[in-house]
């Protein structure tokens, strides 16, 4: 008993003006909007206001230049993001094939094989990939300095057996570049692309 009445004690009192769930469960409420709240007084004719137009959201419906631009845009960026992937695998086959030539027992350099096997694998394939940008509008190896540089990367992939440093660090500054670029270009299309939108909204 002394439980339940101090739990009753610790339950906020009522506020006054306020319903009870006992007052409001099963009670009535007006629809319409007859009572308006404060401070919303200049919206009371809300149901009176013109329609607003539609904001297109898909590119197709804003024109053919936005969708031109989307493409460029989301292509340079999986470009970025490819290179962020291939530099660092390309610096671990380099580190390893150096650790590899300094190391003695044959299960330690059997350890190092094989992840310089999976390393070189997945180089390969990022490869593969960047190649396949070369085909896209806009990073064509004749088209700009951005498919001039990635055509540059593309061909200049250090080899497994190159320990020359120089020309490892050349190649990751091109790739390093090339991402930054990229990067900054993006942001050039984003702005062109919500020119596109306002246009858009400005005719409608």
């Amino acid at each position: 008993m002394a439980e339940q009445s101090a739990a009753a004690s610790s339950r906020p009192a009522p506020v006054k003006g306020q319903l009870q769930k006992a007052e409001w469960e099963n009670k009535p409420f007006a629809l319409g909007g007859t009572r308006v709240p404060k401070g919303m007084e200049d919206h009371a004719n809300w149901m009176d206001l013109p329609e607003q137009a539609v904001v297109p959201t898909r590119g197709e419906d804003i024109s053919p230049q936005y969708v031109a631009l989307e493409a460029k845009r989301n292509a340079y960026g999986d470009l970025k993001k490819l290179l962020a992937l291939v530099t660092p695998t390309v610096a671990s086959i380099y580190k390893n094939s150096a650790t590899l030539s300094n190391t003695s027992g044959e299960e330690k350099k059997a350890q190092i094989h094989a992840l310089i096997a999976q390393e070189e694998k997945r180089r390969d394939e990022f490869v593969l990939k960047l190649k396949e940008f070369q085909e896209k509008d806009g990073l064509k190896p004749t088209q700009n300095d951005f498919g001039a540089s990635l055509a540059k990367i593309v061909s200049t992939v250090p080899p497994s057996d190159c320990y020359e440093q120089d020309k490892h660090v050349a190649w990751n500054d091109e790739a390093k570049r090339l991402g930054q670029n990229l990067f900054r270009e993006q942001n050039v299309f984003l702005q062109a692309m919500k020119a596109e939108k306002k246009k858009k909204q400005a005719s409608s």
